[in-house]
């Protein structure tokens, strides 16, 4: 499930995950990505989302994901020079990327976070 609210990121996240091979659920916003683990839940293996979102922000959708789905990964995605700068650590189920992301990076963490 990836949630971005921007068209052009979006796009280039669909086309490098959908070229390795991995089914993209896309999403605009944190409530619709909700609407879709309603509807859809087995489709999502991890939620990929930008942090600063319209309507809610993508650390309020991830936690009502893990809500719903505990182990469920998410990474996070942020242009945020301050998030950049504070981001905590990756673990097992949570990972950090900052724009702007070269599409091998993101491709990477998606694998290493799936495996």
């Amino acid at each position: 499930l990836v949630v971005e609210d921007e068209p052009h990121i979006m796009f280039l996240l669909e086309t490098v995950l959908s070229s390795k091979g991995h089914d993209v659920v896309p999403a605009s916003s944190g409530v619709e990505a909700l609407e879709i683990l309603d509807v859809d839940q087995d489709r999502a293996q991890m939620i990929i989302t930008d942090i600063h979102l319209p309507r809610m922000d993508g650390r309020a959708l991830a936690a009502k994901a893990r809500d719903r789905f505990p182990a469920m990964p998410a990474v996070f995605i942020s242009g945020d020079a301050a998030i950049a700068r504070g981001k905590p650590s990756d673990t097992a189920d949570t990972a950090y990327i900052s724009k702007p992301f070269t599409l091998s990076h993101v491709e990477a963490t998606v694998r290493r976070m799936l495996a």
